[in-house]
Formats: C-alpha cells, structure tokens, sequence
C-alpha cells in the first residue's frame, strides 16, 4: 500500500461572486498566510483554495479536483483517476468511490462548483456564507473567529460530548455538510 496516500491534508476554499473585490477573500485567509493559494475562476466566481503542502490536486481542461482524505482502490494517484471519471460520468460517478474523504470540483467549464462528502461523513467539511464569501473548510480553526456568532446549544453539545454531532458546530454561522451527499 501506498503510505503518501494517506498524508494530512487540510483546505480552506473561498468562492465570491465576481461583483465582490478580493479584499474581502482576503480577510478570511489568516491562517494560511505563508501559503500560496490556488486561484481559480469559472464564468460567475472568483475562488482561491489554501492547502496544506501536500495536497493532492489535478487540473486539465477546465476541470479542478481537490481530494481531502483517502480514496480506497483508485491507484496510486486517485485525484487523477477521480478526475477522468468526472470529465467522463458527470458528477454521478462519486456514488462509486469508496473512501474516507471530500472531493472538492472546481468545473469551470460548466460553472459549477462541486462538494462532496463520503458515506460516514469521516471528513468533515463545514460551510459559512459571511460578507458574500462562501467558506468551505476541513477545520473550524480555519474560519476567522471574529466574525463568527457563538450557539449556546452547538457549545453546549460540544462541552458534554467533546464532539460535534449532526450538522451543528458551536457557531451559528457554520454548519457540517451533510454525509454521502454531494453540494453544489
């Protein structure tokens, strides 16, 4: 077995509306400030994507897939194979993958931009819409504080368990992605 296959990997990914000017991307990438981020664009959003160093992205044709977490049976380098099956099947071919994983999709060709999640949800992925950005981040340590509102129940759950459970976080701004799903 391949042990690069199951490295660390981390993302934060900001998309706005092109109406809204990078300043505002900006103020929520602190956390990865030595890092160069991945600029992308499709017809109606800017995106910029902060990734750990070792993280396993393919681009051709217009296309973007970033994969955070394992990918069982895909060879050596799942990203690339994932990658042929999207340009191939469409999205639907993520009912197939097995895996301890999300699959971020960048399809600047069809302007969409794709979020998907495994059948356990081991990778959790969470979600904020704050001044017009749209944060997708592998962890909370990753959205800025200061603009997050606290959820005295999300707290609560988080105090008790030492977890957090269902799609509630201990900000009311940010919420899980849903388990085997797939977000557009």
């Amino acid at each position: 077995m391949d042990a690069s296959r199951f490295v660390p990997s981390a993302f934060l990914a900001l998309s706005t509306p092109h109406s809204v000017d990078d300043s505002a991307r900006d103020a929520f990438a602190r956390c990865f400030s030595a890092v160069e981020p991945l600029t992308l664009a499709t017809p109606t959003r800017n995106l910029r994507i902060f990734t750990t160093p070792r993280a396993r992205i393919a681009q051709d044709a217009g296309i973007t897939l970033l994969v955070h977490g394992e990918i069982y049976s895909e060879g050596a380098a799942p990203e690339q194979s994932l990658q042929q099956r999207y340009q191939t099947d469409g999205i639907d071919f993520i009912r197939s993958v097995n895996g301890s994983f999300a699959l971020l999709i960048i399809d600047a060709n069809a302007d969409r931009i794709y979020l998907a999640t495994d059948r356990l949800n081991s990778r959790k992925v969470y979600h904020s819409r704050i001044d017009n950005v749209d944060c997708l981040a592998s962890s909370l340590a990753f959205l800025p504080r200061d603009k997050l509102h606290p959820d005295p129940v999300g707290i609560g759950w988080y105090l008790s368990h030492q977890a957090i459970y269902n799609l509630r976080t201990p900000y009311r701004d940010v919420r899980v992605l849903r388990r085997a799903s797939v977000h557009e």
